[in-house]
């Protein structure tokens, strides 16, 4: 819609990996063995706690993907933190508002997608969580890099139940 030199900007500033989207489609079905895989992962409590750490100038495509597909993978819940629980304003000037607040913090996992603003301070407030640190955004799509970390935390067949749910192929 805006030209080829528009697109190869926005795959850029994303590491979008290929040169132009895939327009070939398939169409992958669900099936009885990916039901089981997710059953089996609520089964035997691998539900973690997450949170999204909600930063100033954070980029909407980022944060999108990480909530968007941490999601899929079934945790028991998910939520976004700012400190001090206030608003942030987004790369792009959407203003975000969290859902959960810093006193009543009991993360397995905070997802940071900008580590190098995340300070020992601020650290302090999500001591019970094992930071996430996505500081490779530049050279990973960020959806290869939040895949890559669902198959070394739950394993290839929860990948690609959330391939699957993508619809990434």
């Amino acid at each position: 819609m805006f030209g080829t030199e528009i697109m190869r900007k926005v795959n850029e500033n994303i590491a979008y990996p290929y040169q132009f989207p895939n327009t070939a489609h398939q169409s992958n079905i669900f099936s009885f063995g990916d039901k089981v895989t997710v059953g089996k992962k609520i089964i035997l409590k691998k539900n973690r706690k997450l949170g999204v750490l909600l930063q100033d100038g954070v980029n909407e495509f980022e944060l999108a993907a990480i909530m968007d597909i941490n999601n899929r993978t079934f945790p028991n819940s998910i939520e976004s933190f700012s400190v001090n629980d206030l608003t942030i304003k987004t790369k792009f000037g959407l203003t975000l508002i969290p859902t959960g607040k810093t006193n009543n913090i009991n993360l397995d996992e905070l997802h940071v997608i900008d580590p190098l603003s995340f300070s020992k301070p601020e650290q302090v407030l999500f001591k019970s969580a094992e930071i996430v640190k996505y500081d490779n955004l530049q050279k990973q799509y960020i959806i290869d890099e939040c895949l890559q970390r669902i198959r070394l935390a739950y394993g290839r067949k929860v990948e690609n139940v959330v391939k699957l749910m993508l619809d990434y192929n």
